[in-house]
């Protein structure tokens, strides 16, 4: 009776059995001989065997299951911080832009409105013009401050932002046109001495005149 009940849980555990192991467990076999004959294994001990195979697969698809979870909860987490990124850059890319081109700024200034541009577009524009480019009022003087905090910031978006295809095509032909266009520090020296050296020879020869004149 007690083989019997052995068999009968044996079978219905959900394990598929050996032929070897069918053919034992239909065999009349003692405890005795099945422990050290060469039958196999007694009906107690493969009942033990596909308990003991049973918990280790219940074990592994815990472990499944937990890693899926923690798979799942990583994705989750992965989708709420990039739209979070996205929202924040959308909240401060307007900030970046810079209000001439309607592109994102490189080398931020200050001008005297107190407005912040790319540096190549306010000095195209201060070239033909003595007025805001925002609000049309003279401006006070045509010096430019550079933004470093706006620079940094930029700086840091830029690791992370999403970029178009032509938005360093377009800077960097800025930059080109600002440079082409905008005369150099030392060009602005010699330009200045030439001046300065052609006010001297008028002066001079006045001053000749006068004497002869004399």
């Amino acid at each position: 009776e007690a083989e019997r009940r052995l068999q009968e849980a044996e079978a219905s555990l959900p394990l598929a059995l050996d032929p070897e192991e069918f053919g034992a467990l239909s065999s009349p076999c003692s405890p005795r001989c099945g422990r050290g004959g060469e039958q196999g294994l007694t009906s107690e001990e493969r009942l033990a065997k596909k308990l003991a195979a049973l918990d280790q697969m219940q074990e592994d698809a815990a472990v499944q299951v937990s890693e899926a979870h923690a798979e799942h909860h990583s994705a989750l987490q992965r989708a709420s911080d990039q739209r979070i990124d996205q929202l924040l850059w959308k909240q401060v890319e307007p900030d970046f832009m810079c209000p001439i081109l309607h592109e994102r700024m490189r080398e931020p200034v200050l001008a005297a409105d107190g407005h912040t541009y790319e540096r190549g577009a306010i000095e195209k524009w201060l070239q033909q013009h003595s007025t805001s480019p925002m609000t049309g009022a003279p401006l006070a003087h045509r010096y430019l401050t550079e933004n470093f905090a706006l620079r940094r910031l930029i700086a840091a978006h830029n690791v992370g932002a999403p970029r178009g295809p032509s938005d360093d095509g377009r800077l960097e032909s800025a930059e080109e046109e600002r440079s082409s266009s905008a005369p150099s520090c030392t060009q602005r020296r010699k330009q200045g001495g030439a001046d300065e050296e052609e006010e001297g020879f008028e002066e001079a020869d006045l001053s000749e005149d006068q004497e002869g004149f004399e």
